[in-house]
């Protein structure tokens, strides 16, 4: 199955990822919590899709951020710091993992590490806290404005387990508003009232 461009699994699994040969275009993987080990082989195993475009982790709640990847050491590069065999690219890195990432789909944690320096156009935020838990609405979304693309879809989410308050969602609007007001061609939000249904509300 050399050729397979897409793939849903329940969890990542290095087993598999790590003797594979196919150039993936899009990932989802559908797990709940992932462990320090398999983040770092997940993080490890992403350095090599250079043609991923979409990933999706709708349902992960650990929080996690891409790991630095070591290298040899080049003495002739200046932008490295030095670490004896290794180094580590000092921001931005030259080579940058998954470099043509264009649509992403997952928790805060994740959005954030991703987007920057990705021509991400399409962002699918899970919500998993409130401004009473410590979430920075401008911050998030200004983290998210650091894409080499501009944003054109953006859909905002709560988790199952987490109920937002309207205090939050409004602020999460208000800075979506200022950094995406231009460039979103559509949005969707996932929030209801307490005494009504959850569903989408999309505009374009």
């Amino acid at each position: 199955m050399k050729n397979i461009a897409s793939l849903s699994l329940p969890h990542f699994d290095n087993n598999i990822f790590h003797y594979t040969t196919f150039r993936l275009q899009n990932l989802s993987l559908s797990c709940e919590t992932m462990s320090i080990p398999e983040q770092a082989n997940f993080s490890s195993w992403l350095t090599t899709q250079h043609h991923l475009t979409s990933l999706s982790l709708p349902a992960l709640t650990t929080v996690f951020s891409l790991s630095p990847c070591a290298s040899v050491q080049h003495p002739s590069d200046p932008d490295r710091i030095d670490l004896g065999r290794f180094s580590f690219p000092t921001p931005p890195p030259r080579s940058l993992s998954i470099p043509n990432l264009r649509k992403l789909d997952g928790p805060i944690s994740l959005v954030q590490s991703l987007v920057p320096g990705r021509p991400v156009s399409e962002v699918v935020i899970h919500v998993n806290k409130t401004l009473y838990d410590g979430l920075k609405p401008s911050q998030l979304l200004g983290t998210i404005a650091r894409s080499t693309a501009p944003v054109e879809r953006l859909s905002i989410r709560p988790s199952p387990s987490v109920a937002i308050d309207a205090r939050t969602m409004e602020r999460l609007l208000m800075s979506a508003s200022a950094e995406f007001g231009p460039s979103v061609l559509h949005l969707e939000i996932g929030w209801a009232k307490d005494d009504e249904v959850r569903s989408p509300l999309s505009y374009s």
